[in-house]
């Protein structure tokens, strides 16, 4: 089953594994709309940092936002067991400038930040953060 599994991974697209990722989290017409119109506007460089099952959580949130004033946030513990944060935003970038003292000023150092547009922006943001402090989190 092991096998198959990755052969299967092999033979389907990364929009196709994307589609499988989100039928599990939503029902099957969700998963193939969000699939068509937010697994394309994944840019080369988000797929070579994040995996389909990534792209499936953060396709979702950035559905749930209704305009520009909107945000979500996710904190998430990365491979190498640091701490992670992405910020979820419709419209504009986040300006690092507006971003950074807010996350120090909850006790947080602020480590190295992507940022990843879908669709030049016109679908949102990932704002992809590595954290170091925080108290409880860390």
């Amino acid at each position: 089953p092991a096998l198959d599994a990755k052969l299967r991974a092999l033979v389907l697209g990364w929009g196709d594994r994307l589609e499988s990722v989100l039928a599990t989290r939503t029902t099957p017409v969700r998963a193939a709309r969000l699939a068509l119109t937010h697994g394309a506007a994944f840019s080369p460089a988000y797929r070579a940092q994040f995996g389909v099952e990534d792209a499936a959580e953060d396709a979702l949130r950035l559905a749930e936002l209704n305009d520009d004033s909107e945000r979500d946030v996710r904190f998430y513990r990365a491979g190498d067991g640091r701490l992670r944060l992405k910020i979820y935003r419709l419209g504009e970038i986040i300006p690092l400038s507006d971003a950074v003292p807010v996350l120090e000023h909850f006790g947080f150092r602020v480590i190295e930040e992507f940022a990843f547009d879908l669709a030049g922006g016109r679908l949102g943001w990932v704002h992809d953060f590595t954290l170091e402090g925080g108290g409880d989190l860390d």
